[in-house]
């Protein structure tokens, strides 16, 4: 692959659809032993190609069962694949798998045949951020506050995880919906690297020319190059000019050797004082007096434009959390599956009130901030009642809910009255249509979710579940076991 790659929206190709319906044949995996030998087109009916990315295209599919829900799915060619490029895919796929955050597109599930690699993740209706930025060439500081705080929760939920994007751009951001305030998705990870150890730095030359920061010239930089390509954003959306001029590559070069940010023009002197105070200190040359995610989050500018009006939180959310309970590892299985595929306009509520309670913008909530909450409703022992919440809902983390979690247990009181969101789940996975579920059809759908599991703990979960021992889960037993009554205990 080269340094640095621009990419462009592709039209619908149907001899691109005829050439990738071929029939590859399954083997064992190249990238990683997560991820399941299968051919998709079992399961995904392939619609039109949407998208290109650095190592393939995007298609727009829907489940064979069905037509309705729409998802997107990155195939990967892996005959072009180098020993650099397995590199970046395999990157790419384990941080996605990680990721759970509001404003981070979704990695469902993996696929693997002869020659692509097929990642299916949620598919974003409103197109790119690019596009609506191309449409509309100067934003107010209010319009755009609204998008670089969104883009800001991303980059900060990533470098507190230890990634590092690398590649940030508008071309890289989809728009939930065709709203006019839609939610934005970041995408694309085929870059992005994970930092791990005590050296917190990187070396490889990567990202698009525009947006990436001098230091990655030098082959030398840390987190901070994500807040470099941010603060680019902010500039284009304030200006609708680029601050780093250049026509060619080799012009671009020598106009971000010998960066200054320019600040006689007319569009500069028409932003406010904050604005202004912002974008210097994004755009800073020396990355030690660049701001970070967590400084900017608590920026004055983001403070004053950032008008998003917050509702009292809803008490039936608090009634959910406190009375939701996991009783088995399936029934989490099953939740975490359900809530995301539940459609966004459903979740729009409970997604606002996470990102109410998440003062601290790390993509969870903390035992403080749900401490803080549950006071506010004049709650009595609240330490006790947090303990109590995040115990009975089985959090992978004793200190905090993620946002998942979050969604299933405030979401999941619903799921009596949704009884196509239960049949969506039975089918996930029990994709044979044989009308019962076993322990090779969980071991399969938790494969092709990423999961890197042992078939003895698989054998463990389903136990658990298979209480007249017949190795078989019918869809009533399976409605009751996510409702909270089955019979086995943990």
């Amino acid at each position: 692959m080269g340094c640095f790659v621009s990419k462009n929206n592709c039209q619908s190709s149907n001899k691109a659809l005829e050439e990738f319906h071929s029939n590859p044949s399954p083997h064992k995996s190249a990238i990683d032993p997560s991820i399941i030998t299968m051919d998709i087109r079992k399961f995904y009916v392939f619609e039109e190609r949407i998208g290109k990315g650095h190592f393939g295209e995007v298609y727009l599919v829907h489940r064979i069962n069905d037509i309705n829900k729409k998802f997107a799915v990155k195939s990967i060619s892996k005959p072009q694949f180098s020993t650099h490029n397995v590199k970046y895919v395999k990157s790419e796929i384990e941080n996605l798998q990680a990721l759970d955050h509001p404003n981070i597109i979704k990695l469902y599930e993996s696929y693997e045949d002869d020659e692509h690699i097929h990642l299916v993740t949620e598919y974003c209706s409103g197109g790119k951020l690019l596009t609506k930025m191309k449409k509309k060439p100067i934003f107010t500081e209010v319009e755009a506050a609204a998008i670089i705080m969104k883009i800001l929760r991303a980059v900060k939920y990533l470098h507190e995880r230890g990634i590092c994007h690398r590649d940030i751009k508008p071309d890289n951001f989809l728009l939930e919906t065709e709203a006019e305030d839609s939610d934005i998705k970041m995408i694309d990870f085929g870059l992005s690297h994970k930092l791990e150890g005590k050296v917190k730095r990187m070396k490889s030359t990567v990202g698009t020319l525009n947006y990436v920061a001098p230091e990655v010239l030098k082959g030398n930089y840390g987190f901070k190059c994500d807040l470099w390509s941010v603060g680019i954003i902010m500039f284009i959306l304030l200006t609708g000019d680029m601050p780093i001029k250049g026509r060619y590559q080799a012009e671009i070069l020598e106009s971000l050797r010998n960066y200054q940010l320019n600040t006689d023009s007319e569009e500069w002197a028409q932003l406010s004082p904050w604005a202004q105070n912002l974008l210097t200190n994004l755009l800073e040359k020396d990355p030690n007096r660049r701001y970070d995610a967590q400084t900017v989050l608590k920026h004055q500018w983001l403070q004053d434009n950032y008008k998003v009006p917050r509702k009292a939180i809803d008490p039936k959310i608090f009634e959910a959390l406190k009375s939701s309970k996991i009783t088995c590892k399936f029934q989490k299985e099953v939740l975490d599956f359900i809530v995301k595929n539940i459609d966004c306009e459903e979740l729009r509520d409970l997604k606002n009130a996470f990102l109410d309670l998440d003062t601290e913008n790390i993509g969870a909530l903390t035992f403080s901030e749900l401490e803080s909450a549950l006071q506010t409703m004049n709650h009595s022992n609240k330490s006790e009642e947090v303990k109590r919440i995040i115990t009975n809902l089985k959090a992978e983390d004793s200190m905090k809910l993620n946002y998942s979690e979050f969604l299933a247990a405030t979401f999941s009181s619903k799921l009596k009255f949704g009884k196509e969101l239960l049949k969506v789940g039975f089918k996930h996975f029990d994709r044979d249509n044989k009308g019962f579920i076993n322990e090779e059809d969980i071991y399969e759908a938790l494969k092709r979710s990423g999961r890197k599991i042992k078939k003895k703990k698989v054998h463990e979960i389903f136990a658990e579940i298979d209480a007249d021992e017949t190795g078989k889960i019918n869809f009533k037993q399976f409605r009751n076991i996510l409702l909270g009554k089955s019979r086995n205990r943990i």
